[in-house]
């Protein structure tokens, strides 16, 4: 469409889009903020009469009136004890070949084990689309250990979250 002359606009579907890199560069770019607006001019040379700042529309879900969980239907998803410690491990990505990020979830089994953090505390490790699933499996046969990850991927799109994936993250 650009080879035609026809202006393009791209949404940004992500805050970290920039540092992964743009698969296309279009004419003109849909941002969340004002850090991916800088990030757009400095990294990727947009003027700014080409940057429109419209907020995180891919987080609109989030504040719908019925999205967010009652806590025992959050226990109950999970498969968790009310009133047991919950930490949530959120992972970056695949930054880097063979990146593993997997050190701090042992991290923090090896501090449950040693009596360092309560033995009865759940652990939800929430997968970045782009981090390696099989690093991970290992924990998945662990009490009170769940992964939570996005497992749709659509070709030209990427990974992508249906609303179900979206309430689960919320």
């Amino acid at each position: 469409s650009q080879s035609m002359g026809i202006k393009t606009i791209g949404v940004m579907r992500s805050w970290d889009n920039f540092w992964r890199g743009l698969d296309v560069k279009v004419d003109f770019l849909a941002v969340w903020g004002p850090v991916n607006k800088l990030e757009a001019k400095k990294l990727w040379f947009y003027d700014d009469d080409h940057i429109e700042e419209i907020g995180p529309t891919p987080m609109d879900r989030y504040f719908l009136k019925d999205t967010i969980w009652s806590k025992e239907f959050f226990l109950n998803h999970f498969n968790f004890q009310n009133g047991k410690p919950i930490i949530t491990i959120a992972t970056l990505g695949n930054l880097t070949d063979y990146y593993d990020e997997t050190y701090l979830v042992d991290f923090i089994i090896d501090s449950i084990n040693a009596g360092k953090i309560s033995n009865d505390t759940q652990l939800i490790v929430r997968l970045h689309p782009t981090t390696i699933l099989a690093y991970f499996l290992k924990y998945s046969q662990i009490e009170n250990v769940v992964l939570s990850y996005v497992d749709k991927y659509i070709p030209t799109l990427g990974w992508t979250m249906n609303n179900e994936d979206v309430d689960i993250m919320a």
